[in-house]
């Protein structure tokens, strides 16, 4: 691949800084995981763990709620002033994050090389943080009307999060994934209930390609680094966890990375991208009407096939409109209709609108029909 196309030589100088030092509380857990997780889960949790002094928001700058709220919902500088002018000390960091994000491609070498960092060397703790400045950036960016620029934001969290989901890693996987997930929420919401015009939605149409299942070969690329890498070190757990390791992967075909959770979540985020799919094709069709369809059957001549189909359960998507707008939600792994609720250890429906929670996270100015 030609250095200019791939995306991991930006986010490896990126990912580069002083570290937060680690508590004595974590320091006690990482002797513990040593001796009960396999040495590629160890690498991995280690890289989680890895976050920048200089990504942290300095003690005091918000109050704890204020830290929740601006990362969820617009935000106006009159009203955190503090906030505005750190995220602007990182002003560099935010253009490099969003020109990494145009990049086709991003590979990271298996090991080090020259001026290049591993796979397993790359602090996803760090990207959080970095994916955090361009969260608060773009929800800075609504509350004071520049639209345009926040959807870039998003749609650079989208590719990021694709850049990762690539590699064969599961920790890059679920860093991937929580990634596109939180960009895609934030993108529904301004499609929802902004006013997103047919530039905009043709600018984040979602290609085919994405919406294809390719779980299988995501799993076979993790399991074959994962053998591969293993070879190499040192395997400090304890006999009785070896055991019940080998015993899992017999029984159950687990490969030690906790392979069904990480599958749960690739198609719930799967479910989400076929769902904006629909609800880019829903706007539209507000946008040339004037009023939300009545049901999915109006739109689904512009839709991909694919896009009609919850990859949680080969079924459909639950649709209904509303006074206010509209309810779109996925039946979940059940496939059972459960009003689009979701609770741990219950109803399992995944809602995408209104969002999960119940909350819509920006002021409607257009999601009613008026």
């Amino acid at each position: 691949m030609a250095d200019e196309g791939n995306a991991a030589l930006i986010y490896a100088e990126l990912l580069r800084g002083e570290e937060v030092a680690v508590s004595d509380k974590d320091r006690a857990l990482l002797s513990v995981l040593e001796y009960a997780l396999d040495p590629v889960s160890l690498l991995e949790s280690n890289m989680n763990g890895r976050k920048f002094v200089q990504l942290a928001l300095p003690d005091g700058l918000l109050d704890p709620n204020d830290d929740e709220f601006t990362l969820r919902t617009p935000w106006r500088s009159a009203d955190h002033p503090e906030l505005r002018q750190w995220l602007d000390t990182h002003r560099d960091r935010i253009g490099r994050l969003l020109t990494a994000a145009r990049k086709p491609a991003c590979y990271f070498p298996l090991v080090p090389e020259p001026n290049r960092m591993g796979l397993f060397d790359v602090p996803t703790g760090a990207l959080g943080q970095c994916v955090c400045l361009l969260r608060r950036d773009a929800n800075n960016d609504i509350a004071e009307g520049r639209m345009g620029a926040a959807l870039v934001k998003y749609q650079a969290m989208i590719s990021m999060g694709r850049h990762f989901e690539a590699q064969p890693s599961a920790e890059h996987l679920s860093n991937g994934i929580a990634c596109e997930s939180c960009a895609l929420r934030h993108l529904i919401v301004s499609i929802v209930t902004g006013v997103a015009t047919e530039s905009d939605l043709d600018h984040f149409a979602i290609d085919g390609a994405h919406l294809v299942d390719r779980w299988k070969s995501v799993r076979k690329g993790i399991n074959q680094v994962r053998n591969a890498f293993a070879r190499g070190l040192e395997d400090h757990r304890l006999r009785r966890f070896r055991l019940y390791q080998w015993y899992k992967s017999l029984r159950f075909g687990d490969k030690g990375w906790f392979e069904d959770i990480h599958r749960k979540s690739y198609h719930r985020l799967l479910c989400e991208r076929r769902a904006a799919t629909i609800v880019i094709a829903l706007r539209r069709f507000k946008n040339r009407t004037g009023h939300w369809p009545d049901g999915l059957a109006e739109i689904a001549s512009s839709l991909n096939p694919l896009a009609l189909i919850d990859p949680q359960n080969g079924g459909s998507y639950v649709y209904e409109r509303t006074p206010e707008a509209f309810r779109l939600h996925s039946t979940g792994p059940n496939g059972r209709d459960e009003s689009g609720r979701h609770a741990w250890k219950g109803p399992d429906d995944w809602p995408i609108w209104p969002p999960p929670g119940g909350r819509e996270t920006t002021k409607h100015s257009d999601a009613n029909d008026v």
